[in-house]
């Protein structure tokens, strides 16, 4: 448990976060057993005054995502909320913003305007994948378009030893190209690549998780193609299982935030002939580090299966 959550923040006294807490005068419910909490009772900028960065970061370490509901922002506010978490991805000194849209927002950025994404981990084709990413629903279309998903900590604890012991010396070749929503059979020329570790540490917690994604991871380096491609297709059946995910179903005013190295994320399809707009930042994260596991080191334990649980 984090330090901030070992200090009785949403504890029940018994060792284990309760469903449903305050902090000061906001209220915390967890979204699951494993993933997601919903903080409300404030507006944002008074919610981050009762929450200190050291809390809202170690609140996201622990749950993944935080999810703000009904919220009224502007870019600007928005970008200081993210601020808070880490350092905002900037385009020269002007925080990087970009619409997720399916029609024009103004002179602005819009980008992946339709159709079902895969799940992936943002920037993870480069060195430094981000730490984090910021959403926030200005225009929901009535069906579709929820963000799912996948817990990569609890899919590696669920794996079975000798996949553990296989992928600890094992390292996958990113990569960004083909097509920004869909895995493709092949690459463009001159596409973006990066090779990282096939279970990484994370930079908080210290958990182990699985760094292999189905839109971008392309191959195990290496191993002859046969092996990479059913390693891969083994690995990405796993991680998509009922157990490890969770979607969530946009309504407008909310912002959700999620852990982008713990959390792989996609997108259902929807009904393009409505609109579908949501601001993005991004938090910038470090280098990778890979996972060595240390004799005596508990890991952690396999998750309760969610695929049933209320979702937002």
């Amino acid at each position: 448990m984090t330090e901030a959550l070992g200090k009785g923040l949403l504890d029940d006294g018994k060792g284990m976060t309760g469903l449903s807490q305050s902090v000061g005068p906001l209220a915390l419910r967890r979204l699951s057993p494993t993933l997601g909490l919903e903080i409300t009772g404030q507006a944002l900028n008074e919610a981050v005054r009762s929450l200190s960065t050291e809390t809202l970061n170690a609140l996201l370490a622990e749950y993944g995502f935080l999810l703000f509901p009904g919220q009224t922002l502007d870019e600007a506010t928005q970008a200081a909320f993210a601020a808070c978490l880490g350092k905002v991805r900037c385009e020269g000194a002007t925080p990087r913003i970009r619409y997720v849209s399916n029609r024009p927002v103004d002179d602005a950025v819009a980008i992946l305007p339709k159709g079902a994404m895969d799940l992936h981990v943002d920037q993870c084709f480069a060195e430094h994948p981000n730490k984090a990413t910021l959403l926030y629903g200005l225009e929901i279309p009535s069906k579709g378009g929820a963000t799912r998903f996948a817990d990569a900590v609890a899919a590696y604890a669920a794996l079975p030893q000798e996949t553990q012991a296989l992928l600890s010396g094992l390292d996958v070749l990113q990569a960004y190209g083909g097509s920004e929503t869909t895995r493709t059979a092949t690459l463009e020329a001159n596409t973006a690549t990066w090779r990282h570790p096939s279970v990484i540490k994370h930079p908080v917690s210290g958990h182990a998780l699985l760094f292999v994604n189905r839109l971008m991871t392309r191959s195990f380096v290496g191993l002859p193609e046969e092996d990479s491609n059913a390693l891969l297709a083994e690995l990405f059946s796993h991680l998509e299982q009922p157990r490890f995910r969770y979607d969530h179903h946009w309504r407008q005013g909310d912002l959700l935030v999620w852990d982008n190295l713990r959390l792989q994320h996609g997108r259902a399809e929807f009904e393009t002939s409505q609109s579908r707009v949501l601001r993005r930042l991004t938090i910038e994260g470090g280098k990778v580090e890979r996972f060595v596991q240390v004799p005596g080191d508990q890991a952690p334990g396999e998750l309760t299966d969610i695929s049933q649980q209320p979702q937002s």
